[in-house]
């Protein structure tokens, strides 16, 4: 590298939540299409999701499914420091919400249509 340049580092916080919120966030889409091929939209849970997957815009959709990470993972670097506490609720509920849609979209991929 040469002097006087700064290399960008990502702190070992916003790694670990970039990681989780985009593993999370990455199982909920890749089920989510899952359950579109399989089901249709009539099986998602999500009345906002399958609008918009029902209008043909599931572009749209994971798009926005990519700008929760980097909303999740920006709200974690700027707040961190000074909101240590709301930084991490932020990143507990970008990763819990991937996790919920994940597993509601593999429970009507095991079990369709079961009340």
């Amino acid at each position: 590298m040469l002097p006087g340049m700064r290399s960008l580092r990502l702190p070992h916080a916003a790694a670990a939540v970039l990681l989780g919120v985009g593993a999370a966030q990455a199982s909920d889409a890749i089920t989510f299409v899952r359950l579109l091929m399989e089901h249709g939209t009539a099986a998602e849970a999500n009345p906002i999701a399958a609008s918009l997957a029902g209008s043909g815009m599931l572009g749209l959709l994971l798009v926005a499914k990519a700008l929760v990470v980097v909303l999740v993972v920006g709200v974690v670097l700027l707040g961190s420091r000074r909101y240590p506490a709301a930084a991490a609720l932020v990143a507990t509920l970008g990763v819990g919400a991937g996790l919920l849609g994940a597993t509601s979209n593999v429970l009507v991929l095991l079990h369709p249509y079961v009340s």
